[in-house]
């Protein structure tokens, strides 16, 4: 768990100055909603959850997670919201979708330069 834990904690470095650079978002006393494609273990998400600091508030928002990563993640946000939540048959997220692929920096920063938010 805590070499998984470095990797995604490395992860998030590279892709945050990746995806914002220098357009750093204030995020101090604001509500974030964090959200991913799924959580099986919970790992990546716990990660960046925990690198958010000074919030008003912390929403985790995920479409699939089993139920015992569910409730790790509550002790990291305010509020969770999951649409499944198996308690058993869970093997991966891509099992819950019909077409589950990665989604490519490219994509990612494309999204985050047409949806930034103005001050």
């Amino acid at each position: 768990m805590e070499k998984e834990k470095q990797y995604q904690i490395e992860e998030i470095k590279r892709r945050t100055a990746l995806y914002i650079g220098d357009n750093n978002q204030n995020l101090d006393n604001k509500t974030v909603i964090l959200v991913d494609n799924g959580a099986a273990t919970g790992a990546t998400i716990i990660v960046a959850a925990r690198s958010l600091k000074r919030l008003k508030r912390l929403i985790i928002a995920l479409p699939v997670a089993p139920k015992d990563t569910v409730k790790l993640l509550k002790q990291e946000a305010d509020m969770v919201e999951v649409v499944t939540s198996p308690s058993s048959n869970f093997h991966a997220v891509g099992q819950y979708y019909q077409k589950f692929e990665p989604i490519e920096d490219a994509q990612v920063i494309d999204i985050c330069k047409r949806t930034q938010v103005k001050h």
